[in-house]
């Protein structure tokens, strides 16, 4: 599950210490470098090297969190890519996805090459690209990504009711689910956001604008029953 963030230029990174008496949490700031960065999304690999992409700059960002160490790790405009979405560390095939959209009609700063939307692998040591996949269709917008136990990759498209998903060894992107609660509002803004698989092998997707929460039961590979979730905050 991806952590999102505001508009602030720092990546909030959060400690609970515990006693016999309960202590405030500490929190500690990580300065992210750019003028215009816009931190959307973080990944993690295993050892907590955390990898932060940059909606406004683009590129990506490589942080120690116990030493503060930062870097661009994938340099802005490589791949063709623009401005850096969602990211996901994927430590098995030594791959670090990010998705790519150029929002410079929006104002981003971030340059490449790509006029669409696509899903970008970079080497997880090198932060050198290896190979881009563009989303089907002349208007789509990827924001998320998750992944199951077989490497196949599953990505959200903010601009179409679409979840996408990208075998192993796949050029191509097939649709794996459907659905009209997915659209985005008829008075604009972002449809399908946030996705992540649980423990009980189903996958559990958001939208933006609308603020719902939907799991999409999957079956031998296959998407099922789509439900539309709801619940309370204590």
């Amino acid at each position: 599950m991806k952590f999102r963030c505001s508009l602030e230029l720092v990546v909030l990174i959060f400690g609970l210490s515990f006693s016999v008496r309960a202590t405030p949490p500490r929190l500690d700031s990580i300065p992210i470098p750019g003028t215009k960065a816009f931190p959307e999304s973080i990944t993690s690999k295993s050892d907590g090297t955390l990898y932060v992409g940059r909606l406004g700059d683009g590129g990506i960002v490589r942080i120690n969190p116990r030493t503060h160490e930062n870097a661009i790790f994938v340099q802005p405009g490589t791949l063709g890519s623009r401005s850096i979405l969602g990211v996901f560390a994927d430590e098995a095939s030594n791959t670090l996805w990010a998705c790519s959209n150029n929002l410079s009609a929006l104002g981003a700063p971030a340059r490449g090459s790509d006029t669409g939307s696509a899903l970008k692998a970079f080497d997880l040591r090198t932060g050198i690209g290896k190979r881009s996949v563009s989303l089907p269709g002349t208007h789509a917008f990827c924001n998320d990504i998750a992944e199951d136990a077989k490497g196949s990759l599953y990505v959200t498209d903010s601009a179409n009711p679409t979840i996408l998903k990208l075998s192993p060894g796949a050029a191509t992107f097939e649709v794996f689910a459907r659905d009209s609660a997915f659209s985005p509002p008829k008075s604009g803004g972002a449809g399908l956001d946030g996705i992540a698989f649980d423990s009980d092998g189903n996958l559990y997707v958001t939208t933006y604008a609308a603020g719902g929460l939907f799991r999409v039961e999957v079956k031998a590979g296959r998407a099922g029953r789509i439900t539309t979730l709801s619940g309370t905050i204590n």
